[in-house]
This record gives C-alpha cells, sequence and structure tokens, in this order.
C-alpha cells in the first residue's frame, strides 16, 4: 500500500515527502488549505525506488494544511502543521 511520508512536520521553511513506488508511474502532489483550495500541484515522473520532492512552505500562514499523493499506486493524504 502507498505510504506518504512528510518531514519535518511541524515545517517551518521546506517540507520533504518521500514515497516508494514499485514500479514508474506519474505522480500528481498537491497541496490544501483546510477548505480544501488546491495552493500548489506538482506533477511529475518517478521510476521505481524511493521518490523524493520538496515542497516550499514559506512564507505561507501557521496552521494546518494536507498534502495529497496520487500515483498508480492509489493516493494518500497527510496532514502537515505549519510553524
Amino acid at each position: 500500500s502507498l505510504r506518504l511520508n512528510a518531514f519535518p512536520n511541524p515545517v517551518s521553511d521546506q517540507l520533504t515527502l518521500t514515497w516508494e513506488q514499485p514500479q514508474a508511474s506519474d505522480f500528481v502532489v498537491q497541496l490544501f488549505d483546510m477548505t480544501g483550495r488546491t495552493l500548489s500541484r506538482w506533477v511529475g515522473n518517478q521510476g521505481a525506488g524511493t521518490a523524493q520532492i520538496q515542497v516550499p512552505m514559506q512564507g505561507m500562514p501557521k496552521g494546518p494544511y494536507f498534502i495529497r499523493l496520487d500515483t498508480a499506486e492509489g493516493y494518500m493524504l497527510r496532514q502537515v502543521i505549519k510553524q
């Protein structure tokens, strides 16, 4: 099953996301505020193995956010706190 790691959490400047890809596939990462509004979106392709992207959080208001990862394996939501 898909497992999304998000660190550091709470985050101040930059969030790192990692996940395992059993096979090469496209991915979409989205950052949402608590109202469900999409703030940022990243699309890419990742080979098999550990995938990693950086999500800039500096300048964003403090509080909770949601990260959603979509891959061929399914999707995963993770809540992060901006401090």
